[in-house]
C-alpha cells in the first residue's frame, strides 16, 4: 500500500486531455471513460492492479456516423472494432499480460474514435501499476455505551474492542471511538476532548468521510485494498454522526490504512457494523 501512496508525486505529472484531429472542424467525441468502473475525469489518473486484466468503458459520440474505435498502451493497440452509429458504448478488455510492469510505472492510453468522414478523436490518459493488498473485514461488532461509561473504541488492527480504562494501554492499536450523547458518533480518538470525553496520552488520529453512494451489495464485494481507493482520499473529519452513517462511510488511520465501515443496526447507545481495512 504504501508503495502506490507515494505515487502522487508522479501523478501530478501527467493530466488527462481531450484533443481531436481532423480533415475539418468536427470530431468524435470520447466521454464517461471509466476505468474498472471509476470514472477517468480531467487530472487524473487510473489505478490498475498489477497482472491483472482491466475493463475500460466509454461512450464514443459524434454529429455523423461513427466508423471505428481503437484503443492504444504506448502506442501499440490492444482493442479495436467497428462502430455503426452516432453515439454508441463501448467495452475493452486489457488483459493481464499487458500489465506486468513494475510498481509504478505510468503507462499511456488512446482511446480514439474516427467517424465516416475520417475525423479522428482521441482521449489520452496514464494508468498506474500498482500492487494492492489484501483487507480484513472484521464482521457485526457492537460497540455499547451508555451513562456510566459513554465511549467505547475499536482496534482495526487487532479487531478488538476496549473500555476507556483500557485505552491508555492500547493507544497505539485504537483507531475509533464510539460516543453518545444523544447523538452517535464515530470520533477520532486523538479528538474525543472535542466532545467533552477524557483524552488520554498516545491517542491516535483518524479521519471520516460520508459514502452515502455506497450500497450494502458494492460493500460486501470488496475484497481486497484496490475496491477501497475510490472512497478513501485521504482527507475527512474528526468525528462522523448517526445522521452521516446511515449506510457506509470511509476512514483514513494514522498510519495511512485505508477503511470502510458499514452500518447495521443503530440504536440509542448502541451501533452495530462490519469494517473492512488494508492489512
Amino acid at each position: 500500500m504504501k508503495n502506490y501512496l507515494n505515487l502522487s508525486l508522479i501523478l501530478a505529472l501527467s493530466g488527462v486531455l481531450f484533443f481531436g484531429c481532423s480533415k475539418d472542424e468536427f470530431a468524435p467525441t470520447i466521454t464517461d471513460l471509466q476505468v474498472n468502473g471509476l470514472e477517468v475525469t480531467n487530472g487524473q489518473e487510473a489505478l490498475v492492479q498489477q497482472d491483472s486484466e482491466a475493463t475500460i468503458t466509454f461512450t464514443a459520440s459524434d454529429d455523423t456516423k461513427l466508423s471505428a474505435y481503437d484503443c492504444r498502451i504506448n502506442n501499440v493497440s490492444f482493442a479495436s472494432g467497428d462502430l455503426s452509429g452516432s453515439s454508441e458504448n463501448v467495452s475493452v478488455e486489457i488483459p493481464a499480460s499487458e500489465l506486468t510492469q513494475e510498481t509504478g510505472t505510468i503507462l499511456p492510453v488512446n482511446i480514439c474514435a474516427e467517424d465516416k468522414r475520417e475525423s479522428l478523436g482521441c482521449y489520452v490518459f496514464g494508468m498506474v501499476i500498482v500492487r494492492f493488498g489484501p483487507i480484513s473485514t472484521y464482521s457485526s461488532i457492537d460497540l455499547e455505551v451508555g451513562a456510566a461509561d459513554p465511549y467505547m473504541f475499536f482496534s482495526t488492527t487487532t479487531g478488538e474492542r476496549y473500555r476507556l480504562s483500557e485505552a491508555a494501554a492500547n493507544a497505539g492499536v485504537i483507531d475509533i471511538a464510539y460516543v453518545f450523547d444523544g447523538t452517535g458518533r464515530f470520533v477520532s480518538p486523538a479528538n474525543i476532548a472535542d466532545y467533552g470525553y477524557t483524552a488520554f496520552t498516545g491517542a491516535r488520529d483518524t479521519k471520516f468521510a460520508a459514502q452515502g453512494t455506497i450500497d450494502l451489495s458494492e460493500f460486501a464485494v470488496m475484497a481486497d485494498a484496490s475496491d477501497l481507493t475510490r472512497f478513501t482520499s485521504g482527507g475527512g473529519n474528526a468525528a462522523i454522526n448517526n445522521t452521516s452513517f446511515q449506510g457506509s462511510f470511509s476512514f483514513t488511520t494514522a498510519d495511512n490504512k485505508k477503511g470502510m465501515i458499514s452500518v447495521q443496526n443503530f440504536t440509542a447507545g448502541t451501533v452495530r457494523f462490519t469494517a473492512k481495512v488494508e492489512e
